[in-house]
Parts: structure tokens; sequence; C-alpha cells
């Protein structure tokens, strides 16, 4: 029988959904038999923390560890790696939040740097991934270890589910401001309502409610849908951010339907694919779209739009997907935890 841990880091102490993301992650394993191995918390101990997890290298001995990628500067991670790989029979698993090499497509050196990160993501055991459409890629680009689909994120939210809310025809934002350029060009009649930090260059249609914590976040989000949008344009999902939701399943999109909203969302985003199977938002092209969509939704379609969102919220705040995944991977590694 194989101990299983996780590595606990934090990378900054900002508010933001990836910071929620990784602390509903170290939660949801501590409840199903994983330890966690404190992670550091200055700046000189992150330095130093190779060395540590060297030393402590012995006592991980004939187990798991699950590292919640990306973790730490680039530089430092062979060393983490390395440090961990020290002791005998130790299972590396990467649950991958994001993969900058994807992320970043017009950076000149894009080719060296997918390189380096499929040489890092190689060194695991076993991966688990995002969704479907990430896992095969990862496959053409040469991930050799067995991966499984988590297919979306779980999240740990405080707020009362309501079944019964009054349709609208209200829609909201949230997210890191500084990456929606789009909201500058956003003026459909219906007003889009926006949570978040770097707020500037709104349009007249948009409505700035202000920056929240995650945990803070869902008791403000009183509206009928959550928008799931990125980059510069309206007509479609441009630029970096915008292309990096066909490989990305933002955390934004666990924030609403955790929340018991249904989402709008890009139809070539990755995560669209789940939406419409399980009915739990509207797939649209254009931002153009919205003023006729939102229009066209009669109280009994959003009640069961709203039905649906809620079977998979209550899945998500229990930890359903993470665990899932984690047992499956497990199983394809051959691993029998404690």
């Amino acid at each position: 029988m194989m101990n299983k841990y996780i590595l606990g880091w934090q990378d900054s102490g900002k508010n933001n959904g990836g910071l929620k993301a990784k602390s509903d992650v170290e939660y949801i394993l501590s409840k199903k038999d994983f330890k966690i191995i404190p992670g550091p918390k200055s700046k000189l101990t992150k330095l130093l923390y190779p060395y540590i997890l060297n030393y402590k290298s012995k006592a991980l001995e004939n187990s798991v560890v699950l590292i919640q990628y990306p973790t730490a500067k680039a530089f430092q991670r062979n060393a983490i790696l390395r440090g961990i790989r020290k002791g005998k029979n130790i299972k590396i698993i990467f649950l991958i939040h994001d993969i900058d090499a994807l992320r970043f497509i017009n950076d000149n050196n894009q080719e060296n740097k997918i390189k380096d990160e499929i040489n890092i993501l190689n060194q695991a055991d076993g991966l688990i991934v995002l969704n479907d459409i990430l896992l095969k890629k990862l496959e053409l680009l040469g991930i050799d270890k067995p991966m499984v689909s988590m297919g979306i994120w779980d999240y740990l939210n405080p707020v009362s589910l309501k079944e019964k809310v009054k349709y609208e025809e209200k829609v909201c934002y949230a997210g890191n401001l500084l990456k929606a350029k789009f909201l500058s060009k956003y003026n459909q009649k219906h007003l889009l309502n926006v949570f978040g930090p770097n707020s500037s260059n709104m349009s007249k249609s948009v409505i700035y409610h202000g920056q929240f914590s995650p945990n803070e976040l869902p008791a403000q989000l009183n509206y009928n849908f959550g928008l799931v949008w990125d980059g510069d344009s309206v007509d479609t999902c441009s630029g970096d951010y915008g292309m990096y939701l066909k490989y990305n399943d933002p955390h934004k999109v666990s924030l609403y339907i955790s929340s018991g909203l249904p989402v709008i969302i890009w139809k070539e985003a990755a995560v669209a694919k789940l939406i419409q199977q399980h009915h739990a938002g509207i797939l649209i092209e254009s931002l153009s779209e919205i003023d006729k969509v939102l229009s066209k939704i009669s109280q009994d379609d959003y009640y069961q739009m709203r039905m649906n969102t809620l079977k998979l919220a209550r899945l998500m705040r229990k930890g359903y997907f993470l665990d899932k995944s984690v047992n499956k991977l497990l199983n394809l590694m051959k691993v029998s935890g404690e």
C-alpha cells in the first residue's frame, strides 16, 4: 500500500481564481486520505525548498506525490522533482492548471518553450488534465505518460443554492479584467455586470461592481447567466488569452455553475462540449448574439437550464470531478493507496 501526498505550494497571496483552485484541490484531497506536504511561506524558503524536499525524500518513499502544475518558478521545477525523486519508489502526479507554452502562442520562442514544458511534464508518472481536447494536444506534443481528463474544476462554494430564481435576462462576468479587452467594445442592450481586479476602459454597456475574494464573490452573483469570454474582440475569442480557451477550463466556469448560474460561453471553448452535454448553458459565436439569445429564453426554459446547472453545482461542491479523475489515474498507474 502506498501513502498519498499533495505538495502544498501557493505562488502568491492575491485574490484570484488560480489560488482558489489550488486551495480547493488541497482541501478535497486532504479529505480523501492525501497528506499535505507543507509548502514554503517566504521567498527564502521557496529558494531552499528543493533542498528541503531532498532531505524529506526518505520519508516519502513508497508513496504517490501529487503536484499542482505549474508550481514554483520554471527554474525551480526540475530541482523540486529531483529532490522528491531522491526517495525510492515515489510516483509523481501532475494536476495541470495551465500550460504556459499553449497560452502565449505569439511568443517568438514558443517552439522551444513547448519542448521544455513537455520535458518537465514527462518527468511525472501520470497527469490529470483539464479536458479531452488538451489531453489529445499533449499526446500530439509528445506526452507519453498515463493521462486522464477531469472535465471541469470543482468549486467549494459556501453560498446556499436557490432552485427558483426569476428570469430577468441578467448576465455577469467575473475575472482578471486586464485580459478582458473586449469590455471596451461590448455594446449590447443587455448590460454586462462585471467583477474583478484591474478595471479600466469599459463601454457604457458595462457596469462595474468591484473586486471580491473567490469565497466572497459567489454571494454577489445574483444574476441569471455567467459569461465565459476572453481576448480583444466581441466577434470571437481572439489573441493569446482568447485562443487559450480552446485548451483551458477557466475557473470562472465553475464559479458560475457552483453558484447556480448557467453559462454563456464561446462555442469553440474546450469546456463548451461539457456545458452542451449537461444543458447547463448556451454556446455562442459572437457577443453580438447576447441580446437575441437572452430575449428568446422563457421562464420555463431558464428553470430547466438552472436545474441542470444545479446538478453540476452539487457535484462540484463535494469534489466529485477531482476525486473521480484521481482514482481513475491511480488505477491506470496500477497504484493502490493506503
